[in-house]
């Protein structure tokens, strides 16, 4: 597994310990320019010591390999991103930004922006896709999660966009009576380490502001208890209620709720799927119905409470 990622614009910058690094996912990142979506992550940097190897010529990477295009939500809208494998990596061009290429181990990647002008803000955006796809070569897979932690374990609540996962993280974290701390509002990397899922929160929440990032003084490694698939009612008189999911349908859950997923090639594919299938076998994956209603937010922690100590 390498533990730095390079991240560079081309042309290639020289090496220097001047070089922005930041702690990502539990990886020191090597940036050639600062970003200010990644000053909570900050760390001293020693670049110097990067052991991680730059992609090979981005100009072999032209042809050949494996091709497709897809739609991808990139930079608030939806971009077409046609991606291209090969040997020596994978290379993204995404319309109206640029290109990055992959190496093949996650280890680093080039950026070639579309126009010098690309906002910091954009380029932000590209630099984490970037980093999702590598992660996902070192088997570290980003779900669509919020989470919270509570007792030194993480718990996650996956759904789509709109479905509350952030409001109910951000509820939590803000109930005095309890222990709870939110770890992420939207984006959880996550991997499975012996027979343990362990989620890495250092990680930008871009909805957030840099004063309520996961702290780099807390764990930038956390056992995963359990996750709870959200599932919002439209009557408030309901009652919130947590009911099994079968292996299968947690998987697909799983499988849905992942970042960039539809950029995988076929075999990413297979290994976010044999991810996927040996975290629902790990740990509880739950269905949790609940009111949408802020005024429902108390019952639904208190059935949560009640699910995690029995």
């Amino acid at each position: 597994m390498a533990d730095t990622i390079l991240f560079f614009r081309e042309p290639l910058p020289p090496h220097s310990p001047h070089s922005p690094a930041y702690r990502l996912a539990n990886r020191r990142l090597i940036t050639e320019c600062r970003l200010s979506g990644l000053e909570p992550f900050k760390i001293c940097s020693d670049a110097g010591q990067a052991q991680a190897t730059e992609p090979d010529s981005v100009v072999a990477w032209e042809t050949g390999g494996e091709s497709y295009t897809v739609a991808g939500w990139i930079g608030g809208e939806t971009r077409t991103v046609r991606c291209r494998i090969a040997p020596q990596g994978r290379r993204f061009d995404i319309e109206g930004m640029g290109s990055c290429w992959i190496a093949a181990d996650g280890s680093s990647a080039v950026w070639r922006g579309s126009a010098a002008e690309i906002s910091e803000s954009l380029l932000t955006e590209a630099l984490l896709a970037a980093v999702v796809q590598a992660l996902a070569l070192q088997n570290v897979f980003c779900l669509h999660a919020s989470a919270v932690a509570v007792n030194d374990a993480a718990v996650a609540f996956i759904a789509e966009s709109g479905s509350g996962k952030s409001t109910l993280a951000a509820f939590l974290d803000a109930d005095q009576g309890n222990d709870w701390l939110r770890m992420a509002d939207d984006a959880l990397p996550a991997e499975m380490s012996s027979s343990t899922p362990h989620v890495l929160p250092h990680f930008p929440q871009l909805k957030l502001s840099p004063a309520v990032q996961w702290p780099l003084a807390k764990p930038g490694r956390v056992a995963l208890k359990a996750i709870y698939c959200l599932e919002p009612v439209k009557l408030p008189s309901s009652r919130p209620d947590i009911q099994p999911l079968s292996r299968q349908a947690a998987t697909l859950a799983l499988i849905q709720q992942t970042h960039a997923a539809r950029l995988f090639d076929a075999r990413l594919l297979q290994a976010h799927l044999d991810f996927c299938a040996q975290l629902t076998a790990r740990i509880p994956v739950k269905r949790l119905l609940y009111p949408h209603d802020y005024a429902a937010l108390p019952r639904v922690r208190d059935v949560i409470q009640a699910d995690l100590a029995g």
